[in-house]
This record gives C-alpha cells, sequence and structure tokens, in this order.
C-alpha cells in the first residue's frame, strides 16, 4: 500500500514554540499591568438632611431643596478647601468624588476615592463637614452627620492575586489558541505526499546487498544425430561424375 511521507516544517513552525511565547507575552505584559496599576482606597460619609423650623415642610420640598446641597459638595469651592486640608491637589480630589443623593431619602452621600485609605476617608469627611456648616444657616433644613466615613480596609476592585490568575487562564488561552493556528497553518502549507510502495522483487539492490543463489535444475542435452531409415537397393542410382549429360532442345518446347 503507498506510505505517506509528510514534508518537514521550518523549526520557528512548532506548535510548542508558538504557544511558550503567545502565553510568556501575554502573561508578562498583564503581570506588568497589574503591579503598576493605582491602588486606590475609598471611603463613604452620609448627610441627613431634616426640616426645622414651626412650619412643616412637605417630603417633596424636601427632596426638591436637598439636591442643591449636592450640588455645593461637588463644587469647586468645596473641593479645594478639602484637598488643602488633606495636603493633596484639587484636580485629584475632584477626580475621585461622587455626590449622590439616593432616591425616596433626603440624604446626601459623598464617595471619595483617594490613594489611601487616610486620604479617603479625611477628605469624605472634610467634605461632609463643609456641607453641614453650610447648612447651619438654612432656615428651612437642617444637616447632621449621619454616618462618617471610616477608614476603608480593603482596596478597590479585585486583589492582585486574582488579577494575576486571571492573567494565567489568558495566557493559557492564548497559547493554546495560535499552537492550535500554528498548526492548521502547517498542514496546509506543507501536506502529506503519497508514495507507491515498490516490491521488494522489483526493488534495485543496493551496493551493500547480499544476492543468493538459488540451483536450478541442469536441462538435458540435445542429440546431434538423427535417425533416417535405411534405402533399399532398387532406390539407388548409379552416378557417374563423369558422364555428360545432354539435353537436346525440340522445337515443340520452345
Amino acid at each position: 500500500m503507498p506510505t505517506k511521507l509528510t514534508a518537514r516544517p521550518p523549526v520557528l513552525l512548532r506548535g510548542w514554540l508558538f504557544f511558550l511565547v503567545a502565553a510568556l507575552a501575554v502573561l508578562a505584559g498583564s503581570a506588568a499591568h497589574v503591579v503598576t496599576r493605582p491602588i486606590t482606597w475609598s471611603a463613604q460619609a452620609v448627610i441627613a438632611f431634616v426640616p426645622v423650623g414651626e412650619r412643616p415642610v412637605s417630603a417633596t420640598s424636601l427632596t426638591l431643596m436637598v439636591p442643591r446641597y449636592v450640588a455645593y459638595a461637588a463644587s469647586p469651592y468645596v473641593v479645594r478647601q478639602a484637598a488643602v486640608a488633606v495636603g493633596i491637589p484639587p484636580s485629584e480630589l475632584q477626580g475621585g468624588l461622587n455626590v449622590t443623593m439616593p432616591a425616596t431619602t433626603a440624604n446626601v452621600a459623598i464617595a471619595v476615592s483617594g490613594r489611601s485609605p487616610g486620604i479617603a476617608s479625611e477628605a469624605a469627611n472634610r467634605i461632609a463637614a463643609l456641607v453641614v456648616e453650610r447648612a447651619s444657616g438654612d432656615p428651612v433644613l437642617a444637616a447632621r452627620m449621619l454616618a462618617e466615613a471610616p477608614l476603608p480596609t480593603a482596596a478597590d476592585g479585585p486583589s492582585e492575586a486574582t488579577l494575576l490568575g486571571g492573567a494565567a487562564v489568558g495566557a493559557l488561552v492564548v497559547g493554546t489558541l495560535a499552537a492550535l493556528g500554528v498548526r492548521w497553518y502547517v498542514r496546509r502549507r506543507y501536506p502529506p505526499v503519497t508514495v507507491p510502495v515498490v516490491p521488494a522483487a522489483l526493488r534495485r539492490p543496493g551496493p551493500d546487498t547480499v544476492l543468493a543463489t538459488a540451483s536450478m535444475p541442469r536441462p538435458e542435452p540435445l542429440e546431434d544425430t538423427v535417425a533416417m531409415s535405411a534405402l533399399d537397393d532398387e532406390d539407388t542410382v548409379d552416378f557417374d561424375p563423369a558422364t555428360v549429360i545432354v539435353r537436346s532442345i525440340t522445337p515443340s518446347s520452345r
């Protein structure tokens, strides 16, 4: 039966080589990003607003008046004072500040993300104190600190171990895909060639081939004489070599 011979591809076109290169590249890039990424810490302070004075205030009016304090807490004036008190640039504090008013409540949540737990907690509490001080002169609403920003104990987002584990899994997946892609390319670029098998009896002997001999039956010898039957005396004719034989030609024979 025919034999399939496959052309050997170059050394660089190896699946395991592409697997290692792709996996190491992804793992190294991911690890560098995880190690050098900025780590942030978040803290949140909550302020509650209540009506003051003898005149009653409806809940609808209360929810319409509180948003102005949300805008005041996020204003550059307040951010600048809090940044100076904490010792960071105002732009850094502004980028990590998020002031919201939860729905169906008269509360204001002040969340700050900072480069360290102390900065985040101190900045959130400082902004909340400025808002409470501002609301102290309001004849309709009064603000009080409902919950101070505690010192955060864990950084934002997943831990480095979790991120590195995900990077390792991603590196294995990318490396496997790269190896499969190289194998597919090699099979298309270097397809197997079918070579017919020559029978052993028709193969040409090589220089180191030992030829064997086999005894053949010898043929019987041929006879050089042929037996002929004897002639009778009546069938013999005397022949004289000196006699001249003359043949006469008649006119009829012409």
